[in-house]
């Protein structure tokens, strides 16, 4: 399945990444990993095929 990962950021652009991974478990995963790799992150949305399946807002 594929997967698609934005990570809003204060002040910048959005990062999108596009990912085939097996499933929802894996995509969380990664999720994870991106508020690991940007802390200063307002949130992260997971979307397949368009749906929104994932909203991570980061705890002040």
């Amino acid at each position: 399945m594929s997967f698609t990962f934005q990570v809003d950021q204060p002040d910048r652009d959005p990062v999108v990444r596009i990912r085939r991974l097996e499933g929802e478990a894996e995509a969380l995963a990664f999720a994870r990993q991106l508020q690991s790799d940007w802390p200063d992150h307002q949130m992260i949305e997971v979307r397949r095929e368009g749906e929104l399946l994932i909203r991570l807002r980061r705890h002040a």
